[in-house]
C-alpha cells in the first residue's frame, strides 16, 4: 500500500462516529495511548514508543481530523481495520433494547416511556429494595440503541454511551437524586454489628430475573403497573 494513501479516506473516519472508530481500533490493535491533548497512537509496542496509527482530533469538536501510519502498521492490519469498519457502516441500523438499573432516594412503582426512545420501569416483585429513610431504591431504564455484530468491544460502548446518556438526561430533569452503581468501585461496608464487623466488598445490584432484560427487542410489558405521574 503506497505510503501517501488517505487513511483518513480508507477508514472512512467523516464517515463514522469518532468515539467508534477508536474503539475499533482499539480493539483491533489492544493498545492505545494518549501521546498530546489532540494525539492517540494505537498498537503501542513493547518499547512504550513504536506503534501502528495514531489520531490526531479536532480539539474543539473532537473528532478526528487526521489519521497517520505509524512505523508498525502493516498492509494486514489497515485491511482488517478496514473491513471492520465497512461492515459497521453497511450493517442496517437494527434497534435492540438496553438497560440498566438506577437508584434513587424514593421507591419508583410505576411505568414511564418518553415516546419509543426510553422506559422506567420498578424492578421485579421480590427483587432487593432500597430505605425509605436512606434511599438506594433501584427502578430500571430501558432504552434503545444500535447494536454491533461484529465488534464486541464496539458494542459494549454503544450500550454503555447510551446508558450513560439516559442516566445524565434523568439526573438533570427529576427533582430526586439519581445514580448508578459502579461495578469496579469497591467500598467498605457494615456486615456486623455484634461486634462491628466490616468487609470491603464490591458495589454491585442484580436480582434473580434480571436476564430477561437482556437482548430484548421490545420494551417490558407495563400492563399490570400503574403509571408514573
Amino acid at each position: 500500500m503506497s505510503p501517501v494513501e488517505n487513511l483518513y479516506d480508507v477508514f472512512r473516519a467523516g464517515e463514522i462516529d469518532s468515539a467508534e472508530l477508536s474503539e475499533i481500533a482499539l480493539g483491533h490493535f489492544h493498545s492505545a495511548k494518549d501521546i498530546s491533548p489532540t494525539e492517540v497512537v494505537f498498537g503501542v509496542g513493547a518499547d512504550n514508543e513504536t506503534y501502528a496509527l495514531k489520531f490526531v482530533y479536532q480539539r474543539e469538536k473532537h473528532r478526528v481530523a487526521q489519521i497517520v501510519a505509524g512505523p508498525s502498521l502493516t498492509t494486514d492490519d489497515i485491511s482488517g481495520l478496514k473491513t471492520k469498519v465497512d461492515l459497521e457502516l453497511q450493517s442496517p441500523a437494527v434497534l435492540k433494547i438496553g438497560w440498566q438499573t438506577l437508584l434513587t432516594d424514593v421507591p419508583v412503582a410505576g411505568w414511564f416511556r418518553y415516546r419509543d426512545i426510553f422506559q422506567i420501569v420498578p424492578v421485579p416483585a421480590g427483587a432487593p429494595q432500597g430505605s425509605n429513610l436512606f434511599g438506594g431504591n433501584p427502578f430500571i431504564v430501558q432504552f434503545k440503541y444500535r447494536p454491533s455484530f461484529a465488534d464486541s468491544m464496539l458494542h459494549g460502548f454503544r450500550l454503555a454511551a447510551e446508558a450513560q446518556k439516559i442516566h445524565l438526561l434523568l439526573a438533570g430533569l427529576l427533582r430526586f437524586r439519581v445514580h448508578r452503581l459502579q461495578t469496579s468501585h469497591f467500598h467498605w461496608v457494615l456486615t456486623g454489628t455484634n461486634p462491628n464487623r466490616t468487609e470491603y466488598r464490591q458495589e454491585m445490584y442484580d436480582f434473580a430475573d434480571s436476564a430477561k432484560f437482556r437482548n430484548c427487542n421490545s420494551f417490558a410489558p407495563v400492563d399490570a403497573i400503574a403509571p408514573l405521574e
